[in-house]
């Protein structure tokens, strides 16, 4: 609640809106806006990118998870992210679910290739959580050519020991690892060729919003800086001359010009 009220009053107002609330929510659980500005085409890779995420989640896991947001907005390391939901409490996952996971983390690196014929720097983290899985997938949850599971070596000398790790560590699990990333490129890149007009539709959509945000942002700024000056004009400190009265000498209104007014005048006293 506490996040809300800054948000309302950044904005210039005294009164919560369900958006402040939002924003508070998203700030809390996927980390602060950050006020970069991208080059326009950056910002068209960015987009295309969480467009291309967002589809393929769509398409292939809309019946366990629901989308919440797309952005391109930079929030904490991320330039852009698509937050989802489940629309059910789960504590399994079934292989094909584990595959789709992979294949949406891949999406965004397929997108750069199908669009730009090349990719950046951006898919790293999604590139970790790909491996990641298929890691899990070939060598912790039994989905792989070997039962052997190696979680049961157990913590080594210096501590906790990642499984993960020691998968990864196995030449011939890597390649059974790098197979199945393979295949995952290969049918999320047949998705969004299939999907590819959504893609850009995504994208256009992100960018129109981006662009009228920063807009509203420019305008709230704008708001807020006013309503600041105004209470600096009103503080005890300043009187009340910004308000439109002149400067007082005497205890009464001055005459609007910075001068006291004339005396009256005075005439002379008759004796009896």
């Amino acid at each position: 609640m506490n996040e809300a009220l800054l948000f309302a009053l950044q904005d210039g107002r005294d009164a919560l809106r369900w958006d402040d609330l939002w924003q508070a929510k998203l700030s809390e659980e996927i980390g602060l806006k950050q006020p970069v500005k991208y080059s326009p085409r950056e910002k068209a890779m960015v987009a295309v990118h969480e467009g291309a995420h967002a589809v393929a989640s769509y398409a292939l896991e809309r019946e366990e998870l629901q989308i919440q947001v797309i952005t391109i907005q930079k929030r904490e390391s991320a330039l852009g992210l698509v937050s989802t939901q489940e629309i059910e409490e789960m504590f399994l996952r079934t292989q094909k679910q584990l595959l789709a996971r992979i294949q949406v983390s891949l999406a965004g690196l397929v997108a750069e290739e199908i669009w730009y014929g090349q990719t950046t720097s951006g898919p790293s983290s999604d590139l970790v959580n790909a491996t990641r899985n298929a890691a899990a997938y070939v060598g912790v949850y039994g989905m792989g050519r070997s039962l052997i599971s190696a979680a049961a070596s157990g913590p080594g000398p210096y501590g906790e020991m990642d499984p993960i790790g020691v998968v990864l560590s196995d030449g011939e699990r890597r390649k059974e690892i790098d197979a199945i990333l393979n295949d995952c490129r290969d049918s999320v890149r047949n998705l969004l060729l299939k999907k590819r007009h959504v893609v850009e539709g995504v994208r256009d959509a992100l960018l129109e919003r981006e662009g009228a945000r920063r807009r509203r942002d420019r305008g709230a700024h704008g708001r807020a800086r006013r309503a600041r000056a105004a209470s600096r004009c009103r503080s005890p400190a300043n009187g009340d001359r910004a308000a439109g009265f002149a400067p007082e000498g005497n205890g009464r209104p001055g005459d609007g010009n910075g001068h006291r007014p004339a005396p009256p005048h005075l005439s002379p006293r008759r004796s009896a």
